[in-house]
């Protein structure tokens, strides 16, 4: 009887798990990536961050392997750099306009978007790789 009540315990804990999990990195849509980053469609040729921090948008799928290998690197990147960086998905499938607009055709990519410009990243990043590009661009080490 112990062992019925266990396992509905457990698969609660690993629903409530990747319920948590997936609030540390937003999902982004076309329309929430006009008002909080760039609003590409008034002005493609002119590039006008909205943002108050740099922004880190992971653009996936999740039927791609490399993407689910990243996404962890992402939310963990989320969690160090809270108050630095924001941090956003966007799911190539569903969001297809962002996807067509930055030519996303290999995944996974990221794209590291700040008040200056906008810089992408195709294919998987290590932890290392990600840590180095957001603390050299983004990360003043001056400031707490």
């Amino acid at each position: 009887m112990k062992k019925r009540l266990l396992l509905p315990f457990l698969m609660l804990a690993m629903v409530l798990t990747a319920c948590n999990s997936e609030e540390k990195v937003q999902s982004l849509t076309h329309q929430g990536f006009i008002e909080k980053i760039w609003d590409f469609e008034s002005s493609p040729e002119s590039y006008v961050f909205k943002g108050n921090a740099p922004v880190i948008v992971d653009f996936y799928a999740r039927w791609c392997g490399p993407c689910r290998k990243l996404l962890p690197i992402v939310e963990q990147m989320a969690i160090e750099y809270e108050n630095k960086v924001s941090v956003y998905k966007v799911d190539v499938d569903e969001e297809k306009r962002l996807a067509k607009f930055f030519q996303v055709k290999g995944l996974p990519v990221i794209i590291i978007f700040s008040k200056d410009y906008f810089k992408r990243y195709t294919g998987l990043l290590t932890e290392t790789e990600l840590r180095v590009l957001i603390e050299e661009q983004f990360v003043d080490p001056s400031k707490p």
